[in-house]
């Protein structure tokens, strides 16, 4: 076979396997969907369809933003080779990036928006240069709804009639119909009922004809929103029931359209190759019968042949009833072993922190009759011990936290520093809310814990002072600590705890770690 041919026949096998993981998502079957779409990802890869490959990896992206799996659709656009080759493929990379920001909270408030306009801002300038006008015009709605909602009005309101103009041209009325409703309703709440009018002209009839649920259910509650801020009750009872209805259709239709995917896919792919070895065997017996035997005889040949499928057809259909029950099941069960699971965490966080508060307080007792070195390796190991002690206090709620949120921990460290210095030391911090999983921010204390202990028994200065600042930068966060005193290094060697450090930020996967001896300056990037 020519290479030529077995690219054909690959990119026909791949296609077959995205069309199905297609149809599943389309079905809300995401799970399947998702495996399905890992089969055609990886024949892709192993075949070298770059192009195939690369398309995949976004679809799984945007699965991940349908499931609000946020940080799993930026670590697969993050690690996904760059598609600059392919323009249209990197357009919607760069507009999955772009969404996923816009849905998730990070980075948080104050730098989100700007992330997002920037990635949209590449596509849009890539679609152009490519004339890739349904892209631009996607890409254009979703900048418009971006500024109207940070009030850039202006902006926004000329994005998003740019955006309805090109679907307009193009025949894309569902993208129309959407962009019209923002539209209308950024004319609505800026008070112009003339404008607000003429979309609502441009949108009752698209709502009226095409049988777009979805679309029509906002269409009509959004309307009916208007129509009750006007004082007009009619009309407001009026779009609010054609909304009930177009609801009442929507889940119809979708609950039709699932179960006859869900039957469609399961059926095909269990039956293919059956239906193949079915094929060639009926080809033969027909060929054999034509010489053999007469027309009666092939008639009841083929009769019976369909009884035998009708048959299978019924066990299968009989074997996924009983295999949906055991699902049912096993969903029960897990879901019994979770509830247990986060009461366990939840006791055994509370009886943690509890022990530890002990043999804090039992170092406390220690260290009154104690000389000075001794008092204060065991105010050392209390500090931490306060640093563990703290996080378990965020952990130990009415529910098992999974993520600590970095401010708040490092709050609480702070403050038991502040009360357990002799001589009244001050910190100053400018700490970022990120959230944290619970097994990796242990290290953050650990880390900031010896830094401030550092200070304590390092600074020189009367009135000790430390500051902390840990903000964003550029989709990942930069962590930087100092305080008022040179520090004394003797020769090359910075010490235990510089090294302690050094570890725990490998820890946390820092990187571009500096330390300044002079003033006891660290700095370091990480992700969160």
């Amino acid at each position: 076979m020519s290479a030529v041919a077995q690219s054909v026949k690959d990119s026909a096998q791949f296609n077959k396997l995205y069309q199905t993981a297609t149809d599943y998502i389309n079905a809300d079957l995401y799970g399947e969907g998702a495996t399905v779409l890992d089969e055609a990802i990886d024949f892709a890869e192993q075949n070298n369809l770059e192009r195939e490959y690369l398309n995949a990896l976004v679809t799984k992206a945007e699965l991940f933003r349908k499931t609000q799996s946020f940080p799993d659709g930026i670590e697969v656009l993050r690690k996904m080779p760059s598609a600059e080759k392919y323009p249209k493929v990197q357009v919607r990379k760069l507009g999955r990036i772009a969404a996923i920001f816009h849905e998730w909270g990070v980075p948080q408030d104050e730098f989100r928006h700007d992330t997002v306009r920037k990635y949209l801002d590449r596509g849009l300038e890539m679609a152009r240069a490519n004339k890739l006008l349904l892209q631009e015009a996607e890409l254009l709605n979703e900048l418009g709804y971006l500024e109207c909602n940070l009030s850039h009005i202006d902006f926004g309101y000329e994005c998003l009639l740019k955006a309805a103009k090109i679907f307009e041209n193009l025949g894309e009325w569902r993208a129309y119909a959407n962009t019209i409703k923002h539209l209308m309703m950024v004319s609505h709440f800026h008070r112009s009922r003339e404008k607000t009018d003429s979309f609502k002209r441009i949108l009752l009839p698209l709502l009226n004809k095409n049988d777009w649920y979805e679309v029509e259910i906002d269409g009509f509650n959004k309307l009916s929103v208007i129509s009750e801020m006007r004082g007009d009750s009619i009309k407001m009872y009026k779009y609010h029931l054609q909304a009930g209805l177009a609801h009442i259709e929507f889940e119809r239709a979708r609950h039709s359209e699932k179960l006859a995917a869900y039957k469609v896919l399961q059926e095909t792919e269990k039956l293919r190759a059956n239906a193949e070895l079915a094929e060639q065997e009926t080809a033969r017996k027909e060929a054999d019968l034509a010489k053999e035997q007469a027309t009666n005889k092939t008639l009841y040949t083929l009769i019976a042949i369909l009884v035998v499928l009708i048959i299978i057809v019924l066990l299968l259909l009989l074997r996924e009833y009983r295999l949906r029950q055991q699902k049912n099941a096993m969903y029960t069960r897990l879901e019994i072993a979770n509830e247990n699971y986060h009461m366990l965490m939840v006791e055994s966080n509370h009886r943690i922190k509890n022990n530890l508060q002990m043999i804090i307080s039992m170092l406390e007792f220690a260290s009154i009759d104690q000389s000075k070195p001794g008092a204060d390796l065991l105010r050392k190991m209390s500090s931490k011990i306060h640093t563990i002690s703290a996080l378990h206090k965020h952990l130990y709620a009415d529910i098992h936290n999974p993520e600590v949120n970095l401010k708040s921990y490092f709050e609480d460290i702070i403050s038991i520093y502040t009360d357990i210095s002799t001589n009244g030391m001050k910190v100053e911090s400018h700490v970022a809310s990120i959230p944290i999983k619970s097994e990796r921010i242990v290290y953050f204390g650990l880390i900031l814990n010896e830094m401030l202990s550092n200070t304590l028994e390092h600074c020189k200065a009367p009135q000790k002072k430390a500051y902390i600042d840990v903000k964003a930068v550029n989709g990942h966060f930069e962590y930087a600590y100092y305080d008022n005193s040179k520090h004394e290094q003797k020769g090359n060697n910075l010490g235990t705890g510089h090294g302690l450090i050094t570890q725990l930020i490998k820890r946390v996967e820092g990187e571009d770690q500096l330390f300044d001896p002079e003033i006891g300056k660290y700095k370091f990037s990480f992700y969160g």
